[in-house]
């Protein structure tokens, strides 16, 4: 190859001589071994071109995993969700996360099951090998009532005229359908009825002939349409064997001894054969869109997302898919540095092929080179000698291409601008593909074999760090996604410098940036999740705010749509704008699809295919498909415990108080996020607080009694809620914790508290009346003290006027003496008087004094005139002591102003008594009774201890208080004395008791 290009070059140039005969005949032959070489192996590389197939991402479900046998059967999903597989070794049941087997020991009429539906009434039916039926109902199996007249209608009809499918229509009739048209009705009272095909030729027997399958389902396709319940049907086929028919919406599935074949509606042509390493022998859809089908001998595939198509490429480590070019009408994928192994789909999405030219960068279409195209790895094009990451159409006719380090500018040399060139200091290099590079100072040189020109690519040399997306903005910028970084191409200059108006990107690597419909720009990072300007405005989003991963890959914007598509290393997110305008996440494709890997690290959209690439090849999938999850999975409880012993739901409407630690054992079908469900609940009245649990046993101790209602919901991985359960139950107290035992308890209690108390209050009234009753009797008897002392001072007084033979004096003292003894003893009949009555005798008693001493002072009242004399009423002879104290111990009469003053104020509660005196003094009342040794004053002790009485009888805190007037006068000190007592008014009532 070299030589030839050397010779080709050469010639170009003349320089070459001519050359001898002898050696021309070498030459010659050279030439034609070559040129046969050359042939034989391009013959052989066409003949051993490679093809990669299509497939689809399965998760096989077999013994290992639960079934009791890898041979199964038939496949069905009943209206609560539950996946039914019927095998040769009985029946299982599927939620998602166990299988339950069922067999004979459990009620079927046999172990191998054929065929399974469902009738109006929930009950799941069964055909097994015996032709017989049974159902499933409530959690028991039930035979059908009439097996033995089906086994009698059946009897004509050969093993090999298979039951195709069955059904209960309305009226509880039960059909089967044979592979030759052949219905056989069994009515509700057990009456058989057969209806056979009419006019049935050859051509339409149950061994539909052909050995094409499209033809036989253009035969087929007829019948199908006639028959009743058609979406699930059975024919038999000499080359195909059986045939299991299968439609969903637009598209018509068929299982064959071959894999699955796809069939779209309004043709009869096979679009698909997928799966062709099994045998399917039966096909069901799901609730969340997920494809089943049983094998005859590998168990169940599980397909969570049919429409995404599956080519595996990297089964041995070495062929993972490195980017995605478009060329033209084409989607390349390349799958390593070399030019040569490079990859496209066919026209049927059914192969991944060979594609044996070499990448041009021309080839890419505008618009997608205009705004700039990103590759995961590096790709090798035609023309350009280094490895290429990215390329952006910058200026019209010059495609910039970006390699680790720089900026590779494509153009073309003449040979008059080749003869300008100083090639002396230059370095000749041949590549891989023959073509020669010839480098010096900054530019690349290339001379591309078989063709005059000479390519030219000029070198823009970068720093440290590698540009992995341009792109030209509608502003007309060209910014540049590094890993260092944002940046921007200063064209005129030619420069790369850090863009400052987006100086947050400049600490973290951006893996892409792309713009949207309104100018929005979109930056994916390596650990930051993306982030969107608009207008000087940053939206930030991460795992939080509902991605996949933080860790993006590549972006990618459909304007049809409005949406933002992220690939990361969890899966694919869009991003479109709800009511609010603002961008809301969602999860479009993630492992939970059956990927292989969910790392998805690039993603192209082209005609109405969306193509990503993970580590083990490329998946396709319709743009049509591309829509978030919006089926949440079912929820119901599996079983309940009560005090670790299994309980139905209805005995929880009543439960003992002793039988209060409750488990509830949940069951959520989510099919694609089996091991993802998220349990939320509150258990009301407790806790109105929503809980979340990975559990699915939620487990309640130590309840008080009372009444509960259990709220509990399944989230699967997308954020997709069920309806919410509703569990109530009950907890029955003990009588002893009832409220009509608490009432009663209560009452009693208060009753005895109320016996207790009451006769404790009437030993304690009792006991009051006795002690007031003894105050009251020495109050009086205080009273008694005071009178005769008295008594016995005016006696003497009388005395001593008649020993002076003073008659008329000691009359008219008698006189005023015996006044005032009426009055005395009118008012010992009772403990109280009123303070005019008081007073009145005060004045009486003040008069007698003055004749007895025969010395006269001045006595004083001064009554608050709020004061009602006449309907007040105080202790009787209250003042008096304390006047006669004045008089005889004060000796005030001594002085010559003597005087005496009574004041008496009234408050609310009482009545505030100030007696006043200018005699020689408490002091030197004490001491003149100690030098004469006189009598004590009996009355005014007695009296100061009636006041204490009185405040006792009254619960009020009152006391005497004695102090002297004047201290600092030796002869004439004079003495205050205030007293207080309760004010009360005069009870018109007789009463001989205190009443104060």
């Amino acid at each position: 190859m070299v030589n030839l290009i050397q010779l080709c070059i050469v010639v170009e140039n003349k320089t070459i001589k001519p050359l001898n005969q002898p050696y021309k005949s070498i030459f010659l032959l050279r030439i034609t071994l070559l040129l046969i070489g050359l042939s034989l192996q391009f013959s052989f590389t066409l003949i051993a071109q490679e093809e990669i197939k299509a497939n689809l991402n399965t998760i096989n479900y077999s013994i290992k995993d639960g079934l009791p046998s890898n041979e199964t059967y038939d496949v069905f999903q009943d209206s609560q969700g539950f996946m039914w597989i019927g095998t040769d070794n009985g029946v299982v049941k599927y939620n998602g996360s166990e299988f339950k087997t069922y067999t004979t020991n459990d009620g079927l009429t046999d172990n191998t099951i054929f065929k399974i539906n469902e009738d109006r009434h929930g009950r799941i039916w069964f055909m097994t090998y015996n032709r017989k039926l049974s159902y499933f109902l409530k959690g028991k199996f039930y035979p059908f009532e009439f097996n033995d007249e089906l086994s009698i209608a059946l009897k004509d009809f050969g093993i090999d005229e298979t039951i195709t499918h069955f059904y209960l229509d309305s009226e509880e009739t039960v059909h089967l359908c044979l592979v030759n048209f052949t219905t056989v009705n069994i009515s509700a009272k057990g009456l058989i009825n057969i209806k056979a095909l009419k006019n049935r030729s050859e051509n339409v027997s149950f061994n539909f002939p052909g050995s094409d399958l499209e033809q036989v389902f253009s035969k087929i396709l007829p019948h199908l349409k006639n028959t009743p319940k058609h979406e699930k049907f059975i024919i038999q086929n000499k080359k195909w064997g059986h045939l299991h028919f299968f439609t969903k919406g637009s598209t018509t599935y068929i299982g064959t001894s071959e894999g699955l074949k796809y069939i779209h509606k309004g043709s009869t042509t096979i679009q698909r054969s997928l799966l062709e390493e099994y045998n399917i022998t039966g096909i069901e859809s799901d609730f969340e869109g997920g494809m089943w089908c049983s094998t005859l001998k590998n168990g169940v595939l599980y397909i969570p997302n049919p429409h995404i198509t599956f080519f595996k490429t990297n089964s041995d480590g070495n062929n993972s898919i490195e980017a995605i070019v478009p060329q033209n009408d084409l989607l390349i994928f390349s799958m390593s540095k070399k030019r040569i192994d490079n990859w496209f789909l066919d026209s049927n999405n059914q192969y991944l092929k060979k594609y044996y030219l070499p990448l041009v960068g021309s080839k890419i279409p505008l618009n997608v080179s205009t705004t700039g195209l990103k590759f995961e790895h590096h790709v090798m094009f035609k023309n350009i000698g280094s490895p290429i990451l990215a390329v952006l159409n910058i200026k019209k006719g010059e495609l910039n291409y970006f390699t680790n380090y720089s900026i590779l500018t494509e153009g073309v040399l003449s040979h008059k601008e080749l003869k300008k060139l100083d090639f002396s200091n230059s370095i000749l290099k041949e590549n891989v593909m023959g073509e020669k590079w010839i480098a010096f100072r900054e530019k690349l040189i290339m001379i591309k074999k078989s063709h005059p020109n000479i390519f030219n690519s000029a070198i823009m040399y970068l720093h440290d760090f590698k540009v992995l997306k341009p792109i030209r903005t509608s502003s007309g910028e060209v910014l540049l996604a590094t890993t260092n970084g944002l940046y921007y191409l200063n064209e005129e200059n030619r420069i790369i410098q850090p863009y400052p108006k987006f100086h947050e990107f400049t600490e973290f690597r951006i893996q892409d940036i792309i713009e949207t419909a309104d100018s929005s720009l979109v930056f994916a990072t390596k650990a930051n999740g993306i982030y969107i300007w608009k207008n000087n405005f940053t939206s930030h989003y991460t795992k939080n705010e509902g991605l996949l991963s933080n860790t993006v890959n590549q972006l990618a914007y459909t304007p049809s749509s409005n949406t933002i598509w992220v690939a990361g290393n969890n899966g694919i997110n869009s991003l479109t704008k709800n009511a609010s305008n603002q961008w809301v996440p969602q999860s479009v494709i993630t492992k939970y699809d059956g990927l292989e890997s969910q790392d998805i690290r690039s993603l192209y959209f082209y005609n109405d295919y969306l193509s990503f690439i993970n580590s083990t090849g490329m998946n396709l999938v319709p743009i049509e498909y591309l829509k978030p999850d919006s089926i949440p999975p079912f929820l119901y409880t599996q079983g309940v415990l009560v005090n670790n012993e299994a309980k139905g739901l209805n005995s929880l409407l009543s439960l003992p108080y002793d039988s209060n630690n409750i488990s509830f054992t949940l069951e959520a079908i989510s099919y694609k996020t089996k091991n993802s469900i998220l349990y939320t609940y509150q258990l009301l009245p407790n806790n109105n607080i929503w809980q979340q649990s990975k559990s699915n046993q939620l487990n309640f101790n130590a309840l008080a009694p009372g009444d509960y209602t259990l709220k509990v919901k399944s989230t699967n991985f997308h954020g997709l809620s069920s309806k919410i359960q509703t569990i109530q139950f009950s907890i029955i107290p003990a009588f002893w914790m009832t409220i009509w035992f608490y009432l009663l308890f209560i009452s009693i209690s208060l009753f005895l508290v109320f016996l207790v108390s009451n006769y404790f209050i009437r030993i304690y009234k009792n006991q009051a009346k006795f002690e007031r009753s003894l105050k009251e009797m020495h109050v009086v008897s205080l009273q008694s003290k005071m009178n005769p002392h008295f008594i016995f001072n005016s006696l003497n007084s009388i005395q001593n006027y008649i020993l002076k033979n003073e008659k008329i004096k000691a009359n008219e003292y008698l006189l005023e003496f015996s006044t005032l003894i009426r009055h005395i003893l009118q008012n010992s009949e009772s403990t109280s008087i009123t303070l005019e009555k008081e007073l009145s005798t005060l004045r009486l008693y003040v008069n007698l004094e003055k004749r007895r001493i025969r010395e006269d002072f001045i006595y004083l009242e001064e009554v608050d005139p709020n004061i009602d004399a006449d309907n007040c009423t105080i202790p009787t002879l209250l003042i008096q002591p304390y006047i006669e104290n004045a008089i005889w111990h004060g000796q005030v009469y001594t002085n010559p102003k003597g005087q005496i003053s009574v004041k008496i104020i009234r408050s609310d509660k009482a009545l505030f008594f100030e007696i006043i005196d200018n005699g020689i003094g408490i002091e030197n009342a004490e001491k003149s009774k100690v030098k004469s040794n006189k009598h004590k004053s009996i009355g005014s002790e007695a009296t100061k201890k009636r006041i204490q009485l009185l405040s006792e009888l009254n619960n009020e805190i009152t006391e005497v208080q004695i102090t002297s007037l004047n201290p600092m006068n030796a002869k004439f000190t004079g003495t205050k004395i205030t007293f207080s007592v309760p004010w009360k008014k005069l009870s018109r009532i007789k009463n001989t008791n205190v009443s104060l």
